[in-house]
């Protein structure tokens, strides 16, 4: 069962991107990381990291050579309250209009030469139950100048 804890999103982020550097580097694309400090959230930390690692690893393995990877984090507000935004754009072939919700489906993949390399079609999946498991969400949408913009919110964990 999932195991609640104070997670600091800007510091997992860090982990993450200093671990997935070589994994960037292998494919020829540089990942770059923007984030505020202290982004605290409630939830499990393995569940977490396992749906951030899985977006950042969707973003390096459809990045062309040379081009970068940016990942963000920062509070949000808007109606609902506070939230941590999240979001991972890269610069590959991005997903047509009428695929950009289905691809969080289990085992969906898109047919074409850039995914054509191994793949199960549970990464993204993965992703979106993360999220909507801590009360978040996630969407997929094209952007601007090519590619796919993952983002993803959570609620600021509350501290007394």
């Amino acid at each position: 069962p999932p195991q609640p804890r104070l997670v600091r999103v800007d510091k997992l982020l860090i982990e993450l991107i200093e671990r997935e550097e070589i994994e960037a580097t292998d494919r020829g694309c540089r990942l770059t990381l923007a984030v505020e400090k202290n982004l605290p959230v409630v939830g499990d930390p393995e569940l977490l990291r396992s749906g951030m690692e899985n977006m950042l690893r969707n973003a390096i393995r459809f990045a062309p050579s040379d081009t970068e990877v940016l990942v963000t984090a920062q509070r949000e507000s808007n109606a609902a309250g506070d939230r941590i935004a999240v979001t991972v754009k890269d610069r590959g072939p991005g997903v047509a209009p009428e695929y950009l919700e289905e691809i969080f489906e289990p085992y969906f993949r898109i047919a074409g030469k850039e995914n054509d390399q191994q793949g199960t079609g549970l990464g993204l999946a993965i992703v979106k139950r993360v999220f909507t498991s801590h009360s978040g969400e996630v969407v997929a949408r094209p952007r601007d100048g090519g590619g796919l913009t993952l983002a993803a919110w959570l609620p600021v964990a509350e501290l007394d």
